[in-house]
């Protein structure tokens, strides 16, 4: 081959070289000017949406718990702050304490008193009548201590008992009207003062001079024995008294 057509061939080569590149060029230009952006904008906006609802979702979650701790902190400091203190409570406890204080005063004085006045009632009726029933009978020299003969046919024929008992004749009524009967057919009598642990009791003693001291329950004409620690119509006597 001569060197001219050798010439010929190289130059065609890099013709042909020049070409492609020409062409590999300007597809590199279109492909940059054209179907690369068009592809760029599409997974652009594709990413956009997937992007905007994965930090959407992280944000929202983020954003609460967040937003709940600082809420919470600052809501509790300021309603700890703000909370009414017990002098401002509108819980009314002065005026109901002064309430119950009064209601109370009034109550406590009423019970006071009811209770008071049954005691008194009670028990200055009981010591009355022991002085009342002393001096009134007197320490005359015409009464003497019967025999135990003589106190049992007094007891039998003395009417005493068949009286009735009720709230103005009681155990005391019953006592003096047995101790005057006996003053006045002129027998020495004791007036027995009886105390429980709850409430007091009266009866008649005559000091016999054969058989001792005898008791007597005036309301029944019963012959009794009193001792302290026994038990009296159910009742345990703590203490007795004898008044001549």
């Amino acid at each position: 081959m001569s060197r001219f057509k050798l010439g010929v061939i190289v130059l065609a080569l890099l013709c042909l070289v020049g070409l492609i590149g020409s062409i590999y060029v300007y597809q590199l230009e279109e492909n940059a000017n054209g179907s690369v952006s068009d592809r760029f904008a599409e997974g652009y906006a594709s990413g956009l949406d997937t992007g905007d609802s994965q930090g959407y979702s992280r944000g929202l979650t983020d954003g609460t718990n967040q937003g709940y701790t600082q809420g919470y902190g600052a809501g509790y400091t300021n309603g700890t702050l703000n909370a009414p203190k017990p002098t401002q409570a509108p819980d009314r406890y002065d005026e109901g304490y002064s309430d119950g204080v009064s209601t109370g005063k009034t109550q406590g004085y009423n019970d006071g008193y009811n209770k008071g006045t049954a005691d008194g009632l009670s028990n200055g009726y009981s010591i009355g009548y022991l002085n009342g029933t002393k001096d009134g009978a007197g320490s005359g020299y015409n009464i003497r201590d019967p025999t135990y003969s003589e106190m049992q046919s007094f007891i039998t024929t003395d009417k005493t008992d068949e009286n009735t008992y009720n709230v103005t004749y009681e155990c005391h009524e019953f006592t003096r009207d047995v101790l005057k009967n006996a003053f006045n057919q002129g027998l020495k009598a004791g007036y027995v003062y009886i105390e429980f642990a709850e409430g007091a009791h009266a009866l008649v003693c005559f000091d016999t001079v054969d058989k001792g001291l005898i008791f007597v329950e005036p309301q029944t004409d019963e012959l009794v024995v009193v001792a302290v620690g026994n038990n009296y119509w159910g009742y345990v006597i703590v203490q007795f008294d004898v008044i001549w």
